[in-house]
């Protein structure tokens, strides 16, 4: 919140700690999400049985991620959501993670094989 209080104090953008409404996606939507993203170091979408999880570094999972909306997600009691970028045709291309009033990009690197 002192990130949020202090953009705002400076002028620039912010965005105020919301309640966050779970919402449901069939889990073969989130195939659409799962693969590796590229940004300050590697992270990765994974599917662990029928939980969507952030896997930072790739292989070493840390927090499930749960839908707010089709491309936006976030970690239950959290400051953490995540809306997933995409392109014209709607392949999903990047991750923007927002954590207490950071913002970090990531570009989608590699999607799983098979």
């Amino acid at each position: 919140m002192s990130n949020e209080l202090a953009a705002l104090i400076l002028g620039e953008p912010y965005e105020l700690p919301r309640r966050h409404e779970q919402q449901t996606l069939a889990t073969p939507a989130y195939d659409a999400f799962l693969g590796e993203y590229r940004g300050e170091d590697a992270l990765a979408i994974a599917l662990e049985g029928d939980r969507l999880v952030v896997q930072f570094p790739p292989g070493n999972s840390v927090f499930e991620i749960v839908p707010e909306s089709e491309n936006q997600f976030f970690w239950k009691n959290r400051e953490y959501y995540l809306t997933f970028e995409r392109n014209p045709i709607g392949d999903v291309t990047g991750v923007s993670i927002r954590n207490e009033g950071e913002v970090t990009r990531w570009t989608r690197v590699a999607q799983p094989s098979g």
